[in-house]
């Protein structure tokens, strides 16, 4: 019997499955070996032992986790630096599958020594670090060539010959509208320097558009004059530009002409760019090569990962080790099976009582799986409580066709679902593209009910196409649907209907729910359902029944409320006025399906390409087909968001609490994990 067999089965129910909570003991010496079992047959999930109730020692992690940890984390910077230089993305390595094999799984310490003996992961590191030491060349100089560029305007200036113990000089730039007016504030400065014995400003040729002057002052000091002095005149000079907007311009160390170094340092970037180009090919290639090996690796090491960390939530004596866990029920002789194979009484299995509330795992059919996919995201439901996920494959899609119902959107939400299905291969859009598609089944039902084709009815369709040349034509129409805009009373009263209905479903689960555990309680749902039943007695004779009718609805109403004041207390008085509310909220579905209609109708009304508009077809048949999808989205949109909240807040509140945790087995991923 195999690990996939116990975990999902073609028999469903509307319960979380049976789960035992059970325990193992063991000898130290076939430790390993049990941890072996428990990942590869995936059916318990592992629980942290109460060592302090058992009077045994805590839980660790085993001797070679820090090795196996050390690895992973060698590999996932290597990915990362991979990913990060765009050799070779991890959006890529993820579409990379491989299944591992019983064979791959070897022992560790081969996996160990194959690491770290790689040669093609040393040259992969290797590479990465001469790219790296590349890059930051190339760093370093464009920093330096940042620099000297701010000095291109002093091309031909040797700026190492400018300087001795008494000359000086400052290169500035200035903007041309206050160059004058600097240069005689300046003048007045540095005459008021005694130690200055002359100066000079030289204005350089403009270099190509720049809007700036850019200007160098020449300081010659008197003889004598010590080095303080020189450098606090250097600085008051300097801050008196700075103040007046001036940008004082700084010279790296070693520049001769500005000129040369800019070549020089182009010169250096252009190499070092093209070495860099190679290696970088280059090692793309090499980690193409390496990548399913490299993945390999880290699978292994994952798995080893697991198994050495898991034991943290062991106990231990001397000479044995004890594990606990949930497991389905299922699966407990599968379990005993493999233990008395394996390792016959070097190891026992028991089944623990316990108060504790197990994880839920939920066991629907196939069909089912992306209504189970809600369940599990919104609110799990506790291991006690209904799996809604059954109810909501017939509700959701429903309420759903209800609201688009329209054939032409239907198709179109079919196709666009199997689309994103194709595109995108996460787990989400699977599952959603899924729900969306067998959510298109009852738009397209629903569509001819209320005769809607892209916004036309049956009749007007084949008009349409028969504009086209389409041989077929009808003299009279087919059927009559249920016109959502001419029939509103009908409809509203129909939304109501299901209003009413979906939500005494609710209350029926609710009840059935709660009536081996929490009897009070089931009979506070089956009152709310006599009122649901009463209120709806009460309306009748507005349908031209007996008023009979309304003091039966009454009667049942009262007695109801009287339960609910019993079994709920303030709380379920309090939810009184909610119930009618949420039978009302149900009018939306015909509010909102409205709305998508009547743009529908005034998209066909304007824009319908039809042969006799000529030239006129290239603006209006673009703009019919994107309007339409446009229109068709965002009636799915809303159908989704409302019909979701239908089904999710006042349906689902009914019979639900939530709060369950996920049952998540010790297992074995045969796919190499997403790094």
């Amino acid at each position: 019997m195999s690990a996939d067999v116990i975990r999902r089965t073609n028999d469903f129910k509307l319960k979380p499955v049976d789960m035992v909570r059970i325990r193992i003991i063991g000898l130290n010496s076939v430790l390993e070996g049990i941890i072996s079992l428990m990942h590869e047959r995936g059916v318990l999930q592992i629980e942290r032992v109460n060592n302090e109730k058992l009077n045994i020692l805590p839980g660790h992690s085993l001797d070679k986790f820090d090795d196996v940890s050390q690895r992973i984390v060698r590999l996932r910077n290597l990915f990362t630096r991979l990913d990060e230089m765009d050799i070779l993305k991890k959006s890529e390595l993820n579409k990379l599958s491989y299944v591992s094999k019983e064979e791959n799984i070897q022992n560790i310490d081969t996996v160990l020594n194959k690491i770290d003996n790689d040669v093609g992961l040393k040259i992969l590191e290797s590479s990465l670090n001469d790219i790296d030491k590349i890059k930051s060349e190339i760093s370093t100089i464009e920093h330096k060539l940042k620099e000297v560029l701010k000095l291109r305007s002093f091309r031909d200036i040797d700026f190492s010959r400018l300087e001795t113990k008494l000359l000086k000089y400052i290169p500035f730039e200035v903007s041309e509208d206050k160059l004058n007016d600097v240069f005689k504030k300046l003048n007045k400065i540095l005459s008021e320097i005694s130690f200055l014995d002359s100066y000079g400003i030289k204005t350089m040729p403009r270099y190509k558009n720049e809007s700036n002057v850019y200007n160098l002052l020449l300081l010659g000091f008197k003889w004598g004059t010590n080095q303080d002095d020189i450098n606090n005149s250097l600085d008051k000079v300097k801050k008196y530009l700075s103040d007046n907007e001036c940008i004082v311009l700084e010279v790296p160390k070693g520049i001769t002409k500005p000129r040369i170094a800019i070549d020089k340092y182009n010169n250096q970037i252009i190499k070092l760019s093209s070495k860099l180009r190679i290696l970088i090919e280059e090692t793309k290639k090499h980690a193409i090569q390496n990548s399913i090996k490299l993945l390999v690796y880290y699978h292994i090491l994952s798995i080893y990962s697991d198994r050495y960390s898991i034991t943290s939530k062991f106990g231990f004596t001397k000479d044995t080790f004890v594990l606990e866990g949930w497991i389905k029920k299922s699966a407990i002789e599968f379990l005993k099976h493999g233990l008395h194979t394996k390792f016959n009484d070097n190891a026992v299995l028991e089944i623990v009582k316990t108060n504790e509330e197990p994880p839920v795992y939920l066991e629907n059919p196939k069909v089912v799986s992306p209504f189970e996919f809600i369940t599990k995201n919104y609110s799990l439901p506790n291991y006690e409580e209904l799996d809604p996920s059954l109810v909501f494959f017939v509700t959701i899609p429903l309420l759903y066709g209800m609201i688009v119902g329209d054939v032409g959107y239907a198709i179109l939400s079919f196709f666009l679902a199997g689309y994103l299905k194709k595109k995108y291969a996460n787990e989400m859009v699977q599952q959603v593209g899924t729900l969306w598609q067998i959510a298109a089944i009852p738009t397209a039902v629903f569509g001819v009910i209320f005769d809607e084709w892209l916004g036309m009815s049956h009749v007007e369709l084949i008009e349409f196409f028969h504009a086209w040349g389409v041989p077929f034509v009808i003299e009279k129409p087919l059927y009559t649907g249920l016109s959502r805009v001419h029939d509103l009373p009908i409809l509203l009263l129909f939304t109501i209907i299901v209003g009413v209905l979906h939500l005494a479903l609710g209350f029926i689960l609710g009840a059935i729910e709660n009536w081996n555990h929490h009897r009070k309680h089931a009979y506070g749902k089956l009152a709310w359902l006599l009122l649901e039943i009463g209120v709806v007695l009460a309306f009748l004779p507005m349908a031209g029944l007996s008023n009979t009718f309304t003091l039966v609805g009454l009667a049942i109403a009262i007695i109801s409320i009287i339960i609910i004041g019993w079994s709920e207390g303030v709380y379920g008085l309090v939810e009184l006025p909610g119930v009618f509310g949420n039978m009302l909220s149900y009018a939306r579905i015909a509010a909102v399906g409205i709305a998508g209609l009547i743009l529908a109708e005034l998209i066909d009304k304007f824009l319908l390409p039809v042969p006799k508009a000529g030239l006129m077809l290239l603006i209006t048949l673009p703009l019919f087909a994107v309007l339409h999808i446009a229109n068709g989205l965002l009636a799915m949109f809303e159908a989704l968001i409302q019909g979701g909240r239908l089904n999710i807040v006042e349906f689902r509140s009914k019979f639900l609490q939530g709060g369950g945790r996920l049952f998540k087995p010790f297992s074995e991923e045969r796919i190499v994990p997403k790094v």
